[in-house]
């Protein structure tokens, strides 16, 4: 009896720490897919942007000797909107 109880005892501690262990390694799994889709997004919403800055630079001939003195502002934030990482 004492046997038994003992192995029946070592297998559900076994049980409780895998199902400890599985829960632990999910939320870590988790987070590090919302982590991931985060990033993603942002990366995305850069290069849409720099894609937008890029379109409003040309559109508007902002490249150095066609650029009109009244746009010189909104060309210099353009310029360094498209040169961002």
């Amino acid at each position: 009896p004492y046997l038994i109880t003992g192995y029946i005892q070592a297998l559900f501690t076994l049980f409780i720490v895998c199902v400890v262990a599985y829960i632990l390694v999910q939320f870590i799994w988790s987070v590090r897919h919302d982590l991931q889709l985060k990033t993603d997004e942002f990366s995305q919403e850069m290069t849409q942007q720099i894609a937008l800055c890029s379109k409003s630079y040309y559109e508007n001939k902002c490249m150095p000797g066609q650029r009109v003195p009244a746009m010189y502002q909104a060309c210099t934030e353009w310029e360094i909107c498209m040169s961002r990482d």
